[in-house]
């Protein structure tokens, strides 16, 4: 990431409410750190930004990174990754849909500062949601990625998810198939009031992988399988505790996210 880049918290709250409600995200967790030069303050620097913001700057863009290098591989030949930054530019906030930090572990003695002068760094564990479509669209744009031939892939399956009746249940289950599953994107292809159809890339039927997409899904939530209606898998979204989508972070806090008062 070029040393000009800066992604400010309008940049990334704009993004997150411009992002369409039907777009592939893929949930990435990833360290960020900053290094902290000798002298300078865990506070911030002067002109250099707050560390920990520095911290979550790096988080996004590897996330975004790691992505692009998912949806095409010979961005990285001999496995000697190119500069991406030239391919994505100094702005990878407009792939990210959402984000938040999840874990804030402060000021810590250096572990991947280059520098051998660095003495410490600033490190967050964040959670990023990557508008895969988007970065997709762009590699295309941009020569990096041939669009997809015309028909459907023989590995994708259809599934229904009903009883979505808050978005943010919905975005929790989908992101805890793309966590549990062997499942390689997830895309809607049908969104209504209570229904969702899910085209997934997949070489396994949902009910393989259902234990382990139910262990994923956060707590006050449940996802119950309704069978098969004219071939294609149904299962219900059920919330027993409104609110329990918001994790609480060290110290009884909720942590950093994209929407919502007093949050990125």
């Amino acid at each position: 990431m070029r040393s000009g880049s800066r992604i400010t918290v309008a940049l990334l709250l704009a993004t997150a409410l411009a992002a369409p409600a039907i777009a592939e995200l893929r949930g990435i967790r990833v360290v960020g750190t900053a290094p902290i030069p000798a002298g300078d303050s865990p506070a911030g620097e002067a002109g250099g930004g707050a560390p920990r913001e520095r911290a979550l700057e790096k988080a996004i863009w590897d996330a975004v990174t790691r992505v692009a290098l998912e949806l095409s591989p010979d961005l990285a030949p001999g496995g000697a990754p190119i500069e991406l930054d030239e391919v994505l530019g100094d702005d990878p906030s407009r792939y990210v849909a959402r984000f938040r930090i999840v874990e804030d572990r402060g000021a810590r003695p250096a572990l991947f500062a280059e520098d051998p002068q660095i003495q410490s760094e600033y490190v967050v564990v964040a959670e990023v949601q990557v508008d895969a479509d988007r970065l997709r669209s762009h590699l295309e744009e941009t020569g990096r990625l041939a669009p997809p031939a015309g028909g459907p892939s023989p590995d994708r399956t259809r599934l229904v998810l009903e009883g979505v009746d808050h978005y943010p249940d919905y975005t929790a289950v989908r992101l805890a198939l793309l966590q549990a599953g062997p499942v390689r994107s997830a895309v809607p292809i049908s969104i209504e009031r209570g229904r969702v159809v899910l085209e997934l890339d997949t070489d396994r039927r949902p009910e393989d992988f259902l234990p382990a997409w139910q262990s994923a899904i956060p707590k006050g939530l449940r996802l119950i399988p309704m069978g098969r209606r004219q071939g294609v898998p149904v299962f219900r979204i059920e919330s027993s505790a409104p609110g329990a989508l918001a994790p609480v972070g060290p110290g009884g806090h909720a942590p950093i996210d994209t929407p919502g008062r007093n949050r990125y």
